[in-house]
Formats: C-alpha cells, sequence, structure tokens
C-alpha cells in the first residue's frame, strides 16, 4: 500500500484514513461539520494523488476532447474546469473526467480504476488530421 505525498500533512491534522486502490487515503478529520464549514466559507484540500493526470498538448485539443466527451468544452476559457464524461463511439460511459483548460494545454484528471489505461485509450482514439498529443503524467510524476 503506498501513501500520497500529503500523507504527514493530513497525519498532522488527525486524519483517519482508508484504503481505496491501493492508497491510504484520509477519510476524516474527527468533525464533518467544521470541515463542511471549512469548504463552504473558506478552503479545502482534496487530496487525489489516486487520480490520473494527463496533459494534451497541440492545436486540436479542445476539438479532440469535444468529440469524447458529453460537455460542450469549446466554451472553455483558459483557467476554467468542467467534469464532463468520456464516452466511447458507441455512447457507452467511459469515465468521468475533471478537465482544465490552460493557455497552450489541457489538463485532465481520471478516476483511478482506469488511471493507467486512458493515455493508451485516447492516443487509440486521435485522427490522422488530429494535432493533439497526450502526455501521461502519472509517468513525470513517479
Amino acid at each position: 500500500m503506498s501513501m500520497t505525498p500529503l500523507h504527514a500533512r493530513h497525519v498532522a491534522a488527525g486524519a483517519s484514513f482508508t484504503t481505496a486502490y491501493d492508497q491510504e487515503l484520509p477519510l476524516t478529520y474527527g468533525d464533518d461539520a467544521a470541515e463542511y464549514r471549512a469548504a463552504r466559507q473558506g478552503v479545502a484540500l482534496l487530496d487525489r494523488a489516486d487520480a490520473g493526470a494527463l496533459r494534451l498538448a497541440g492545436d486540436t485539443r479542445i476539438d479532440f476532447m469535444q468529440r469524447q466527451t458529453t460537455n460542450d468544452l469549446k466554451r472553455l476559457t483558459p483557467g476554467q474546469a468542467t467534469i464532463t464524461v468520456l464516452t466511447n463511439p458507441q455512447a457507452r460511459i467511459i469515465d468521468t473526467l475533471t478537465l482544465l483548460a490552460r493557455d497552450n494545454d489541457l489538463l485532465i484528471l481520471n478516476g483511478p480504476p482506469r488511471r493507467d489505461q486512458l493515455a493508451a485509450y485516447l492516443r487509440g482514439m486521435v485522427f490522422f488530421m488530429d494535432r493533439v498529443q497526450v502526455h501521461d503524467l502519472n509517468r513525470d510524476l513517479q
């Protein structure tokens, strides 16, 4: 079992832990109401070290993901994010993605069950006219 890079901070803050996808993740800090208030009125940190992370570069990255997902990504401007659903050509759900548009790329977070398969899947969906490169940030962070 592995621990997230923020594990020591979670311990210092009094977290109780659970195990998911071979990672020890914080479950609660002991006062759910206070945690909720902090998230609504201040700042909350969600440790997503178990998630997959990709970076899409290239001129057609938005068009490419527009064809793969259910949201209207063309409306995103740099600095905006959205949650969308990745579907296959038969409209079956593959994964839920969080996308963050930046000036020169698109960052993608996906769930742990498909963390290691998403980059290969998206690379397989690139057509000859697409100008998009899929970079697996999970590999870079290990």
